[in-house]
């Protein structure tokens, strides 16, 4: 039978050295041990930030005015042109008639007026009546003769004398009257007249202009010449040369009990720029809504509009150079 020896292998048989200590296992644990403390506490951040927190987002505005039609008409003229800046009081718009009004006579002036040249021609017509009347009055001294002569012929000739002389005072008794007529119809000719032109004309029947309430700079004409209008159109916007920015968001009545409790509210912009921010005033969104007051209780996504503005007024050149850009809002619970 065959026999088998193990032969004892120098690499068995060499004496066994001690291991090289290093920390960087340890150093390696630890790198893992703070990683993953720091991915718990942003977990418990995360979860615990919407108690502590409040962020919410909103719409930078730049306030705009607007210039409006107070009636219908067509656009004569424009008296101005975007980015233009105007004064208080300047002419902007004028709006031409609404309607053609016929400028039609005052028939109480012309029916006077030809009552006055009746009675004046009626005057002048009784005046040279008395004229030849005075004329063909015998004189005293013919009359005496006559009495010389025949009796008879004098009493005649006095008898026709008296006649006359009695009509010619009741013609000027007549020309007198008529002369008052004539002065108190020129005296009312007078005054209709001064009240005929002291009276305004129809503002429908003449052009309308409209003049800037402000002062501040042209932003858009939302009109063009020879264009029909309405009452109430917008004509053109313009901005103050100080407006009011303003950051716009919408907010339900929870988010608002917290958001009230703030002093100031931190307002973040889109390069990261932040700045502080106050509550100006809030409006429900269906205050400008057509809905009846029944369809706005039954409506569960009214919302309030909060209005805020730069805490302060350094920050509202600040504010103007984001305008209509979304912006992060951030305060604490």
């Amino acid at each position: 039978m065959m026999k088998l020896h193990n032969r004892k292998g120098f690499i068995n048989s060499a004496p066994e050295g001690e291991a090289k200590t290093t920390n960087k296992p340890r150093f390696t644990q630890w790198i893992y041990f703070i990683f993953l403390a720091f991915m718990i506490g942003y977990i418990i951040y995360l979860i615990a930030k919407p108690y502590f927190i409040i962020t919410t987002n909103g719409i930078v505005d730049v306030e705009n005015k607007y210039v409006y039609a107070d009636r219908a008409g067509l656009v004569k003229t424009i008296n101005t042109t975007p980015e233009q800046i105007i004064q208080q009081g300047s002419l902007l718009v004028t709006l031409s008639p609404e309607k053609q009004c016929l400028n039609t006579p005052d028939t109480r002036l012309e029916k006077l007026a030809y009552d006055i040249e009746v009675a004046k021609a009626k005057r002048l017509a009784l005046t040279k009546e008395k004229e030849y009347l005075h004329s063909t009055i015998t004189p005293s001294e013919t009359l005496q003769r006559a009495l010389e002569i025949n009796s008879s012929l004098f009493v005649q000739e006095n008898a026709q004398k008296l006649n006359k002389e009695k009509q010619e005072k009741l013609l000027e008794y007549e020309i007198e009257t008529n002369s008052t007529q004539i002065s108190a119809m020129n005296a009312r000719l007078a005054k209709l007249t001064k009240e005929n032109n002291e009276t305004k004309p129809n503002a429908e029947c003449l052009d309308k202009s409209i003049y800037a309430p402000s002062n501040g700079q042209v932003s858009k004409i939302h009109v063009d010449n020879a264009t029909y209008v309405k009452r109430g159109d917008i004509l053109m916007s313009y901005r103050e040369l100080e407006p009011v920015v303003k950051v716009v968001m919408l907010a339900d009545n929870e988010l608002y009990q917290d958001l009230i409790k703030q002093p100031a509210l931190t307002v973040t912009f889109p390069d990261q720029t932040e700045s502080l921010a106050k509550i100006q005033h809030v409006e429900s969104t269906a205050s400008n809504t057509s809905l009846s007051v029944n369809e706005i209780l039954s409506n569960e996504t009214v919302s309030l509009r909060v209005i805020l503005v730069p805490a302060d007024n350094h920050s509202q050149a600040l504010w103007k150079k984001y305008e209509r850009m979304s912006v992060s809002i951030r305060g604490v619970r």
